[in-house]
């Protein structure tokens, strides 16, 4: 399915430019429309700071979040320039996460930023929107280690449910990248006289929707587990996007960000298509 419809939060925090502007060059370059969405987070004052503060307290936030607001739309108009021909803005207010996992189930794929483990209490909104919202997810990190998208793509290819989905959502990108690698992580070399190998049939399929990819197999070291095999490859490869199915066995593993998934969300420095 093309990208017709591209949703970007724009929370105002480190990297939020740089998403933005990658999201608008993908949506002009799919002739998509672009929507930035602001999540304003929800007032939900201590009754006894109330009765302290009265209604000065409420003023003093509402004010601070109009602000943000406006800075947040400030950076949308500025930075998604390339998508200036369909454009729309939407500020809404509540959880954060489930504010964009509502919007993004009536897009075709969500903008977001990284998971940081390193922030009080982690923010992990990348990780449950890729669980929850039922479409294919970019990941941007906050600095980039390149500026282009798609040009040289990394899909991490197991066979699962999941990844098949993610190939399926990345052909609109896929369709139009100089190099398509498919790389599969294996606990042993596998036989070099055998007839056919692994991924021989995904590189089939995309062949058939005009997508030229090669198979690389990396034996995988306990060192440096799934995630950091696939940034390896990513690096040695000079890739700008890694394509992958998303998983999650549960909230509380998802919390930990310990999952193959979470690893990439935190650690990737460059951009992650993912779909769960």
């Amino acid at each position: 399915m093309p990208f017709n419809d591209i949703l970007v939060h724009v929370d105002g925090g480190d990297g939020t430019a740089g998403r933005i502007a990658m999201a608008a060059r993908l949506a002009a370059a799919h002739g998509a429309r672009l929507t930035g969405l602001h999540v304003r987070p929800a007032l939900d004052i201590p009754v006894l700071a109330q009765s302290f503060a009265g209604p000065a307290l409420n003023d003093a936030l509402t004010k601070a979040a109009d602000e943000s607001a406006a800075l947040a739309k400030n950076l949308f108009i500025r930075h998604g320039q390339p998508a200036e021909a369909r454009q729309r803005w939407l500020d809404a207010g509540g959880d954060a996460a489930q504010t964009v996992i509502a919007h993004a189930r009536c897009t075709d794929l969500a903008v977001v930023g990284p998971s940081d483990i390193g922030q009080p209490g982690g923010r992990r909104i990348s990780g449950q929107i890729v669980l929850e919202a039922g479409v294919p997810v970019l990941m941007v990190p906050e600095r980039p280690s390149v500026e282009t998208l798609g040009q040289r793509v990394v899909v991490a290819w197991n066979a699962s449910r999941e990844a098949v989905r993610a190939v399926h959502d990345a052909l609109p990108i896929l369709r139009t990248a100089s190099a398509v690698e498919v790389v599969i992580i294996v606990v042993k070399a596998p036989d070099p006289t055998a007839e056919s190998g692994p991924g021989r049939e995904l590189v089939d399929f995309l062949a058939q929707h005009g997508v030229a990819a090669t198979v690389k197999l990396l034996v995988l070291e306990d060192a440096y587990g799934v995630s950091g095999s696939i940034l390896a490859r990513v690096e040695a490869t000079g890739a700008d996007l890694i394509v992958m199915g998303g998983f999650g066995r549960s909230r509380l593993r998802e919390a930990m960000v310990g999952s193959t998934t979470g690893n990439l969300l935190t650690r990737s420095t460059v951009p992650l298509l993912v779909s769960h």
